[in-house]
């Protein structure tokens, strides 16, 4: 049986919500770049950490079809709102790295095993990131 977090399964609910509505920071950026748009990812960042937590310790596609839907929801917003300020491109680029370890768990994940080591540093990295957004 998959152990999941509470409220697990409504994360990835939500975050299938949130990938058809657009929803976070709004729609595309006013120009170049969006800080006030990258700021207001909360929802997102909750969905992918959400997710990357109830697959540790699980490898059923339920899990790992989750994981995919967060992983996607926290990188199509990244990519629609790209911040100018320069600790807030750290903050991305921190992200960015979080998703290349999620990605590689997901690959661990297909292949039977655990990717607990990337799992639990993506969600580490992800957990710092909001921390930092909430100031």
């Amino acid at each position: 049986m998959d152990r999941l977090i509470p409220y697990g399964r409504i994360a990835a609910v939500a975050a299938a919500v949130l990938a058809v509505a657009g929803c976070g920071g709004g729609g595309e950026p006013e120009g170049p770049c969006d800080d006030a748009g990258f700021r207001n990812q909360s929802e997102e960042l909750y969905v992918a950490i959400a997710t990357a937590q109830n697959a540790q310790g699980s490898t059923a596609p339920s899990v790992r079809a989750d994981l995919e839907k967060g992983v996607a929801v926290l990188r199509a917003y990244i990519d629609r709102h790209p911040p100018c300020d320069e600790e807030l491109e750290k903050l991305a680029e921190s992200e960015r790295q979080a998703l290349e370890r999620l990605d590689a768990a997901l690959e661990a994940l297909a292949r039977g095993e655990s990717g607990a080591d990337d799992l639990a540093a993506a969600v580490d990295a992800l957990g710092a990131v909001e921390v930092a957004l909430r100031g």
